[in-house]
């Protein structure tokens, strides 16, 4: 379990850019595409399965606790860290940050979850969430029961420093830059592209691994372990050793692996997350990454404040796989085009109100989803909203049930 790169900080351990072609038109085979394949997809592990009961590493939780404003639950080197007036001061404003985005949204899709949503999925399948950056509290709040995420994007890993090895100002100004990249979630639900490239840079956080940490300890969940993982050129998953760190260093796909369980259960969950290209191009460059996707097998898919990437032909292989694979999809008109939804396939629901994409956006207009929203008596209504539109609630959600096959 050693890991340098991950475990900068122990001292007791060993610790997407918008396609700018146009919107895609829908082939005409689209419900052969969506279709599952009968050729089996080799399985491909990406990791040795997780025991039971794994042995927990304390730092990881600890620290995570540290950087997450949340106390100790034992004396610990993190313990000591807290005594400082500026930890106290940030915790306080952390409490009272997520406390209010807790209050505005998160209580709200969780009721919604409990009520509408869980019936309507199995919620045991492997959640699949590409574009997701390190977006766990959204999708672990629609989707609890689920034991296995994978996370896409391509915002880098990172590593987090020794925080028992800063000085007050050192330590200090490193919280300060963790809560600053949480403002476009606490306001919008969301982390836009351009803040998110500021703050992960090598000079702040260095990565979206401190931001996973503080979604999972916040979440209520408890950090077992940490893995830093690659893939090779065959599409291999290989986790860091001491003896393979620097090899593994050289390849382009990095990711990482959280071993984890809600608080006072026994129940173990997995949350890997890839620095990955997943448009055509990065497909073109290495082929057994979507191989690596399909191997996930049936899955429920969460799309959120994509940047609109599944609606130009830049992205049709991540849309394909996303539409064969997925035993439910849930977006908003930030992921799969509406059209792409073959009623003979797709029991398709929707939530809220349509409205236009923001400026930020253009030629992405859906006339198609549009038109679906006039039937305002088959719309359901959305108590919470999680997207660009937040400054006006105009958020619409579709929900996209594969039907059974028939004989």
């Amino acid at each position: 379990m050693t890991n340098k790169l991950i475990t900068l900080f122990f001292t007791l351990l060993l610790l997407n850019g918008c396609g700018n072609d146009e919107p895609v038109v829908p082939p005409q085979q689209a419900a052969v595409e969506q279709t599952p394949s009968t050729t089996p997809v080799p399985v491909i592990e990406p990791v040795a399965e997780v025991p039971a009961q794994p042995v927990k590493i304390p730092l990881f939780d600890a620290t995570a606790r540290y950087i997450a404003g949340l106390p100790q639950t034992e004396a610990n080197a993190m313990h000591e860290l807290e005594k400082f007036d500026f930890w106290q001061e940030y915790k306080a404003n952390f409490d009272e940050n997520w406390l209010l985005m807790t209050q505005e949204r998160l209580d709200k899709m969780a009721t919604w979850q409990q009520t509408e949503f869980a019936s309507q999925r199995d919620g045991t399948l492997p959640l699949f969430y590409p574009f997701s950056g390190p977006d766990f509290i959204h999708a672990y709040y629609l989707y609890p029961e689920t034991n296995y995420y994978l996370f896409l994007a391509k915002e880098k890993v990172g590593d987090l420093p020794d925080l028992t090895n800063m000085d007050e100002k050192q330590l200090q100004d490193y919280l300060s830059n963790v809560h600053h990249a949480l403002r476009d979630i606490y306001r919008r639900s969301y982390f836009i592209t351009g803040h998110m490239g500021q703050d992960l840079s090598k000079y702040k956080l260095n990565g979206v691994l401190p931001i996973f940490y503080v979604f999972l300890v916040r979440s209520h969940h408890e950090i077992l372990q940490v893995n830093k993982l690659a893939m090779d050129e065959k599409g291999v998953i290989k986790e860091y050793t001491d003896e393979n760190s620097n090899e593994l260093n050289k390849l382009t796909i990095q990711g990482i692996k959280f071993i984890f369980k809600p608080d006072n259960s026994k129940t173990v969950k997995t949350l890997v997350y890839f620095d990955m290209d997943i448009s055509d191009e990065g497909f073109a460059k290495n082929p057994d990454a979507l191989l690596y996707i399909k191997s996930l097998g049936t899955v429920n898919t969460y799309v959120k404040s994509a940047s609109y990437l599944m609606h130009y032909r830049t992205f049709n292989q991540i849309r394909d796989a996303v539409l064969t694979m997925s035993a439910s999809v849930f977006e908003d008109d930030t992921g799969i085009p509406y059209k792409f939804f073959n009623q003979k396939i797709w029991q398709v629901q929707l939530f809220g109100s349509y409205s236009k994409p923001i400026k930020d956006f253009s030629g992405v207009d859906q006339p198609e989803l549009k038109a679906a929203y006039q039937n305002t008596a088959a719309i359901k209504n959305l108590p919470f909203s999680t997207g660009y539109h937040w400054a006006t609630d105009n958020q619409n959600q579709l929900l996209a049930i594969r039907k059974p096959v028939t004989q």
